[in-house]
């Protein structure tokens, strides 16, 4: 009787806190527990490991793009950042690289705490949410990588944030940092070049309905300006110093890879790549790609020489290194290569293919997406509201949906990492208004959970 009333008491004592107790003492709480999960991860079931894979080598790259020394297949943020910390402590720089993005991960909670906050109306669900953010393993592990990865976490979580913020009190500021954000993201890692074409749907969308805003939205507009000229920048130096205008030619190699698997590559003219894949195939198709782009394979033995030979390096990693040293193809022989091979019907067939995987994989995500777009759809023609962060979350995953499956090799979920914040706050919203809805006196909290405060 004595462990039922000290249960009961218990449930009252966290009900209490969770719907009275101040942003402050939650938010302590939550970076409490959070702390320990890590602390008990990090220190006693994987102590000192640092992942470093054929992807980590990769951003060892010596650039100077000052100086016109800029590599073709990976943008400059990570690297950049990597030698900052070199600059400070060249023999610790690793370790302190690593505290840096257990840091930045870690304070992260704090802006999807308010976020969710200021925009889920169940506060059990909200602060879930934010223990769930804090806790997952496949996001606080991101620490240890020696890859942006967990960074682009945080510039989304980062964000997402301003977006709720901008919608709850439009402001200059947050509409210039949400214009501009996305060139630092994009020079992150490349696939945040969809930010370009969701934020300016975005700013488009909110001058058409609220002509009031017109002032703090052109701040957007100019930051989006900025992060457009930028951009353009950046592929403008590629093209002077590597003779290509692109942001990054990574994508080539994941290309290669679709076409060696799916077969496409006997459908073309070229004898000599078709034998060099027929006989490299059989090892590994990465063998055939890294041996008609030995581009890469150059450049990666020379970043693996700047890799700190301390570090435990995961078998990829050697795997890479054996890769025959050939010839460098000429640039228009692989482009050739690829047109003919992509344009064909084996191609076509095999990437939609690739796409209905992709979406039968995350098969909830991509029924609660399409329930929510029937929602929103209902509730903008009936009650004239509409959830704008919901929107700009649901935009960039959908458009990460075709960017990863035609683009990815089978490693989904990584690539979906820079989505997760987004696909956090869809699912938070989806329950936030299934919580509402069981409550037929209280239909009103559920539109209003589909919309914003103007």
């Amino acid at each position: 009787m004595r462990r039922n009333k000290w249960f009961y008491r218990a449930l009252a004592g966290i009900q209490e806190f969770v719907l009275h107790a101040s942003d402050l003492k939650r938010l302590a709480v939550l970076l409490f527990i959070c702390l320990i999960v890590r602390i008990i991860f990090f220190f006693l079931l994987v102590p000192g490991y640092i992942n470093c894979n054929s992807d980590s080598v990769s951003y060892f790259v010596p650039i100077d793009i000052f100086h016109g020394v800029i590599d073709l297949y990976r943008t400059p943020v990570y690297i950049y950042l990597i030698k900052f910390f070199e600059y400070l402590s060249k023999d610790h720089f690793v370790n302190h690289l690593i505290l840096f993005q257990h840091a930045v991960l870690f304070l992260s909670i704090i802006p999807v705490y308010y976020t969710l906050k200021n925009t889920v109306k169940n506060k059990y669900l909200f602060f879930g949410a934010t223990l769930f953010y804090g806790c997952y393993y496949s996001i606080f592990y991101q620490a240890i990588n020696i890859n942006p990865e967990g960074l682009c976490i945080v510039g989304s979580t980062l964000l997402l944030f301003l977006l709720t913020q901008y919608t709850k009190n439009p402001r200059k500021d947050t509409a210039f940092a949400i214009g501009f954000l996305p060139l630092i993201l994009i020079l992150l890692k490349p696939v945040y070049i969809l930010l370009l074409g969701v934020s300016v749907v975005f700013f488009a969308a909110r001058i058409l309905f609220f002509g009031k805003e017109r002032r703090a939205l052109s701040c957007g507009i100019l930051g989006w300006a900025l992060a457009i000229t930028g951009t353009i920048a950046y592929c403008g130096m590629n093209k002077k110093f590597n003779g290509e205008f692109t942001i990054s030619k990574v994508t080539l190699n994941n290309t290669l890879a679709n076409i060696v698997i799916s077969g496409a590559y006997k459908s073309t003219a070229d004898a000599e790549f078709k034998s060099i894949i027929e006989e490299t195939n059989k090892e590994s198709f990465y063998t055939a790609v890294y041996t008609l782009n030995n581009e890469w394979m150059d450049q990666y033995k020379e970043s693996y020489k700047l890799t700190p030979s301390y570090l435990h390096k995961t078998r990829d990693v050697y795997y890479c290194l054996n890769i025959p040293d050939t010839v460098n193809f000429p640039k228009d022989r692989i482009d050739k290569f690829v047109n003919e091979s992509v344009h064909t019907r084996t191609y076509i067939l095999y990437m939609l293919k690739q796409f209905g995987k992709f979406v039968v994989s995350f098969y909830l995500l991509s029924l609660i997406i399409l329930a929510e777009l029937i929602v929103l759809i209902r509730v903008f023609f009936k009650h004239r509201k509409l959830a704008w962060s919901l929107c700009f979350s649901i935009l960039f995953v959908i458009s990460q949906y075709f960017t990863i499956s035609f683009c990815g090799i089978n490693d989904w979920f990584r690539l979906l990492l820079p989505s997760i914040p987004f696909v956090l706050y869809i699912f938070t919203q989806f329950f936030d208004f299934g919580i509402a809805m069981t409550d037929k006196n209280k239909f009103a909290l559920a539109i209003a959970t589909f919309s914003e405060k103007q």
